[in-house]
């Protein structure tokens, strides 16, 4: 069954503001891996306290992005462009696994599916980015979920929890101009048609393309 609608809980902007910032810096190369990521100089460089400055890092350590060290402090994650290209792959191909195997939704299924959909959107709206991350993944494991390959859906979430820190860096560039929340809606028009038109060819491939729109994007030129 998909999971149950969540709850829009909003977290304090000031926080949220920290965290687009530091994920716009790491994104763009401001923050290189390695570097060390200070409270104190972030708090003081967008004018806010340190707490939002230090619940901002960490969401960030949970997204992937920084690591923290009892001793040291906040330090920003390497991330691998030609790995995460692999992961990609990988996940792409172990979805249109699941997506074969799965069961055609429900129509109470499809509005629970249809209500995740809309909340990732108003988040990413509100560049409330990790909790758009949290509720667009809910949305996928509870397709995921529809099929009875228990073996391939935990391997697809696995490689989901691999990507979580591609994911949140690629969104989190694209905060300022929000162009994000405009692609999400086209993609979930495309996944509901194929979802309540129940052609399974039609969702593995926008899936497909999707997932490649992605790299295409962010993946350096080689």
């Amino acid at each position: 069954m998909p999971a149950a609608p969540r709850v829009i809980v909003k977290r304090a902007n000031t926080a949220e503001r920290v965290a687009v910032a530091l994920r716009t810096a790491i994104a763009r190369g401001e923050l290189v891996a390695g570097a060390h990521v200070r409270q104190e100089e972030w708090a003081q460089r967008l004018s806010v306290s340190r707490a939002p400055a230090r619940e901002a890092m960490k969401m960030l350590v949970s997204e992937h992005l920084l690591t923290y060290d009892t001793h040291r402090g906040y330090f920003v994650n390497d991330v691998d462009p030609k790995q995460m290209a692999d992961v990609y792959l990988v996940r792409t191909l172990l979805e249109a696994e699941v997506l074969k195997t799965i069961r055609w939704p429900t129509d109470e299924e499809l509005a629970t599916l249809r209500k995740l959909a809309h909340e990732t959107v108003d988040l990413l709206t509100d560049a409330s980015i990790h909790d758009a991350l949290d509720v667009a993944q809910s949305l996928q494991f509870a397709i995921y979920d529809l099929s009875n390959r228990e073996f391939l859906v935990s391997e697809v979430k696995r490689y989901w929890e691999i990507a979580e820190l591609y994911r949140a860096l690629s969104m989190g560039d694209e905060a300022a101009d929000r162009p994000a929340a405009k692609r999400l809606r086209a993609y979930h028009r495309e996944l509901f048609a194929a979802l309540e038109s129940h052609d399974r060819e039609r969702l593995i491939a926008h899936n497909t393309s999707w997932r490649s729109t992605i790299l295409k994007r962010y993946s350096p030129a080689t």
